[in-house]
């Protein structure tokens, strides 16, 4: 097996062994981490690696969309669906700079937030 092979083997291991509440973190993470890699390929002029890495950053977008449960999480799985809603729209390619950074604060706030609360249910 590849080292490569290897790396995703157990990032697909990660996954599925890991708490649904800890999945959000890593679907927020990999969404900033494909909009890093989208903004690091448009300054290099690579245009296709950035279009892709959007792509990805939308279908993570799209997993956070599909996790919410709107009965029992009532307004805020609302709020969070238009947020949500946005991201996928403003990170469509072409994506212009301005609208992929106002989705990075978005998800950076939204992770932070996300992280506070699980810290606070381990506390409890």
């Amino acid at each position: 097996m590849t080292p490569e092979r290897a790396a995703q083997a157990y990032g697909g291991m990660r996954v599925t062994t890991t708490r649904p509440q800890a999945l959000v973190l890593l679907l927020y993470e990999r969404a900033l981490l494909d909009i890093d890699r989208a903004q690091a390929a448009a300054e290099h002029g690579e245009a296709q690696t950035a279009a892709a890495a959007l792509r990805h950053a939308r279908s993570v977008v799209l997993e956070l969309l599909a996790s919410l449960d709107r009965e029992r999480g009532g307004e805020l799985a609302t709020n969070l669906a238009a947020l949500y809603d946005f991201a996928f729209a403003s990170l469509a390619p072409p994506a212009r700079r301005e609208e992929v950074d106002a989705v990075r604060e978005v998800l950076d706030g939204l992770l932070d937030a996300y992280r506070q609360v699980l810290e606070g249910q381990h506390a409890a």
